[in-house]
């Protein structure tokens, strides 16, 4: 039928083409008949167009029935793959499903690894956060040394006069040395603020323990003839320090300088009375220097 459609439909369209140019270059359209035919014409064209396309519907719904196929999308499908046989369709179909289900489930699994993975960041993240703050925890030595050295700077704002902050700085000698009675200094943590050298080549280190308060190396040979607490060249301790920058945290071994009968229980190197109260400078040896990812 749609071979015979066609067929119709093509002499259709010749007939319309020849009658149109008749029409154009002669006056053959004046002739009743003639309209007629051309009419006509155009009329079993147009009929043919529509009977194809009803046709060719019905011919896909038949195929599509037979091949128990159940959309249009799968016909297409069908003809793609240049199959009209239904147990061929439906092993391609299914081997199609079969591969979507594969391609889903290592689409699922990638995401599940990824997230796993993620995860595992996550928490080793947080254990190396842990870890560093337990590595930087200050011990109860530190924090109440701290918090002598704090107090007394608070009490000086609060002062009437020199004389009351005389006795606030031979209080202060009192709550140092009962916190570290022998000036042993162990695991204290701090910041690196100064990282240098004197005209010696001698290593000079100060670090920051709380809030403007130091432990320092001198910075001179005149001054360190006594203490030695500038580091050796050759010291492994320079060697480790040499690797550092200033800014970075540290937790460090130490040993201080006595001066039991004051005026600070350990040497301050602060060369005045608000220097030493508010912002003291301790003079320190420092014994060990490490980072966190030593540890």
């Amino acid at each position: 039928m749609i071979v015979v459609a066609t067929l119709v439909a093509l002499v259709a369209l010749i007939a319309i083409i020849w009658y149109l140019i008749r029409w154009i270059i002669g006056k053959a359209e004046q002739k009743p008949i003639f309209r007629k035919r051309f009419f006509i014409s155009i009329v079993v064209f147009v009929a043919c167009i529509v009977g194809l396309g009803v046709l060719g519907s019905y011919e896909n719904e038949t195929e599509m029935s037979r091949l128990e196929l159940a959309s249009a999308q799968d016909y297409r499908d069908a003809k793609k793959e240049n199959t009209s046989d239904p147990t061929q369709w439906a092993e391609l179909t299914a081997q199609r499903e079969s591969e979507e289900k594969q391609r889903i489930a290592e689409k699922k699994r990638r995401i599940a690894e990824a997230e796993r993975e993620r995860a595992a960041r996550e928490r080793e993240r947080a254990a190396i956060e842990r870890a560093k703050s337990d590595f930087f925890r200050q011990p109860d030595q530190q924090l109440g040394f701290v918090a002598a050295i704090e107090k007394a700077r608070d009490a000086m704002r609060k002062a009437a006069n020199d004389l009351a902050k005389g006795g606030i700085r031979r209080k202060r000698l009192n709550d140092v040395c009962a916190v570290v009675a022998n000036g042993r200094i162990r695991r204290w943590s701090g910041i690196l603020t100064e990282l240098t050298t004197n005209g010696d080549g001698l290593g000079v280190v100060t670090i920051e323990v709380g809030d403007r308060i130091w432990f320092k190396t001198w910075n001179n040979a005149l001054s360190d003839i006594v203490h030695g607490t500038m580091i050796d060249p050759g010291s492994p301790l320079f060697s480790k320090l040499a690797m550092l920058k200033e800014g970075d945290s540290v937790v460090f071994d130490a040993r201080l300088i006595p001066t039991p009968e004051g005026p600070d229980c350990y040497f301050e190197s602060s060369l005045t009375f608000n220097g030493a109260m508010r912002s003291p400078e301790f003079i320190a040896k420092f014994e060990r220097i490490n980072t966190f990812l030593e540890n």
